[in-house]
C-alpha cells in the first residue's frame, strides 16, 4: 500500500489565488493540523481505522479542468480540481484505497484491509468526459455521475457563473459598487445584510449570500442586473473570459459514460435547492429527472437510481420523496462516512476541490487528502442520522 510519505515527492507545482484574511487563517490553521496530526501518526491511525470499520468514504467532484485553463474558470473555488492535481488523487486511490464500483455497493461487504471508497461527479460537466474519464478508464475505475438532466447539453447552466462573469466585469471596471446598490431589492427580502462591496470583496461571499435565495430569484434578479448595467459596463454578461468547457454533456456523451461501465444518477430537473421547494415542486424536480434518465438511458426503468441532492440540501421529507419517487440511494454534500446504520437516502459525502488537497505551495498533499477522507470524517456527525 501506498501511503502519504509516498506521494509526497511527486507533486507540481502551481499557485492559489489569495485567499481572503478569515480564509487566510482558516487555511493557515489547516495546514497546520494536518501537520501536526501527521507528526503524531494520526492520519495514519485514522486510515486504519476507517478500514477496519468496514464503512465507506463517498467523494465527491464536481470541475476537472486542465491547468493551463484554470484562469478561465468561472465556477466557484470550491468545485474545482486541477487536472494535475486529479491524476494525483486517482493515483493515490488506486493504491492506498480499495475502489468500489457503483453498482456492486452492498451491506455486508468483503473487507480487503484498506479503506473503502466511491468516487461521485455532479452536475454533468462535459470535462468530467474530457478530462476525467480517460484517467478513471487507466485505472480500472467506475464513478456514479449525477446528472441535472433538464440542462443536458446546455452552456452557462447555473447562475454561479453568470454572476461571476458580472462580478469580474465590474471589478475590472472599478464599477464593483453598483452591485451593491442592485442588491438593496433583494436586501429587503433578506434578514443577512449583504456583503459590502469594494476591492477586497471576494466573489465567494457575494455566492453565499445569494444562496439563501430561491434558484429562480436570484435568475430573475442577474436577468435585471444585467439590462440595467449593460449600457455602462463593458463586456457584460460573460465578463473578460470564456470557459470551452463550461457546459453539460448531453445524452449521446451520457450514453458514452454509461457505455463505458459508469452510473448515471440524478442531480434533479434544474439544480434548485430542494429545501427551497414546496413538496409538490419537491417530487416534480425528482419525477421529472428520473423520468429523463428512464427514457434515455434506463428504458426498462428497472436500473436503480441514485440521486445526489442540489448544495447536499435536504431533509427527511425530502429523503422520503425521493425513496417514493423510485430512488434507491440519495447523497448529501456533508462530510462524514456511509455506515452500515446510514439512512440510504441521507448518504454524507466528502467533497473534493483544489483546497482540500494540496499544501500552502499548491503541491498535492497526500496528507491533508487522508485528513479529509479519513480523519476528518471519522469526527464528524451530519445532522440527519
Amino acid at each position: 500500500m501506498r501511503t502519504a510519505e509516498h506521494f509526497a515527492s511527486k507533486s507540481s507545482k502551481s499557485s492559489n489565488s489569495s485567499p481572503s484574511m478569515l480564509g487566510h487563517l482558516r487555511s493557515s490553521l489547516r495546514h497546520a493540523s494536518v501537520r501536526a496530526l501527521r507528526i503524531a501518526g494520526e492520519l495514519r491511525a485514522a486510515r486504519k481505522s476507517v478500514a477496519a470499520s468496514g464503512d465507506r468514504v463517498v467523494l465527491t467532484f464536481h470541475r476537472i479542468v486542465p491547468d493551463k485553463e484554470i484562469a478561465l474558470c468561472r465556477s466557484p473555488r470550491g468545485m474545482v480540481l486541477r487536472e494535475s492535481i486529479f491524476a494525483q488523487v486517482i493515483e493515490y486511490l488506486k493504491f492506498s484505497t480499495s475502489i468500489e464500483a457503483p453498482e456492486r455497493v452492498e451491506w455486508p461487504h468483503y473487507r480487503t484491509g484498506r479503506p473503502q471508497v466511491i468516487l461521485t461527479f455532479d452536475d454533468g460537466w462535459i470535462d468530467n468526459l474530457d478530462i476525467a474519464l480517460p484517467y478513471l478508464t487507466s485505472a480500472g475505475i467506475r464513478a456514479c455521475f449525477f446528472m441535472t438532466t433538464g440542462f443536458a447539453g446546455q452552456a452557462e447552466p447555473f447562475w454561479p457563473e453568470r454572476l461571476r462573469g458580472i462580478f469580474d466585469s465590474l471589478r475590472s471596471a472599478n464599477m464593483l459598487p453598483l452591485l451593491q446598490e442592485e442588491m438593496h431589492e433583494l436586501e429587503s427580502r433578506s434578514d443577512i445584510p449583504s456583503p459590502a462591496m469594494n476591492g477586497s470583496t471576494k466573489f465567494e461571499e457575494i455566492l453565499t449570500w445569494l444562496k439563501q435565495f430561491p434558484t429562480d430569484t436570484i435568475s430573475q434578479w442577474l436577468d435585471s442586473l444585467q439590462n440595467h448595467l449593460s449600457p455602462i459596463v463593458p463586456n457584460l454578461p460573460a465578463g473578460t473570459i470564456f470557459d470551452p468547457r463550461e457546459r453539460l454533456m448531453d445524452w449521446d456523451e451520457l450514453q458514452q459514460l454509461a457505455a463505458a461501465g459508469h452510473t448515471i444518477g440524478s442531480h434533479t430537473r434544474s439544480h434548485a435547492l430542494l429545501t427551497q421547494l414546496d413538496p409538490h415542486a419537491v417530487r416534480e424536480e425528482l419525477l421529472v429527472s428520473r423520468e429523463h434518465l428512464s427514457e434515455h438511458l434506463h428504458p426498462s426503468n428497472e436500473a436503480p437510481i441514485w440521486l445526489s441532492y442540489p448544495n447536499g440540501d435536504a431533509s427527511h421529507a425530502i429523503a422520503a420523496s425521493a425513496l417514493r419517487t423510485g430512488y434507491s440511494r440519495a447523497f448529501l454534500n456533508s462530510p462524514g462516512l456511509w455506515r452500515k446504520r446510514t439512512s440510504q437516502m441521507l448518504i454524507p459525502r466528502v467533497n473534493v476541490w483544489d483546497g482540500t488537497v494540496t499544501d500552502r505551495s499548491g503541491d498535492f498533499s497526500p496528507e491533508h487528502l487522508e485528513y479529509s477522507l479519513f480523519w476528518k470524517t471519522a469526527r464528524t456527525h451530519t445532522k440527519y442520522k
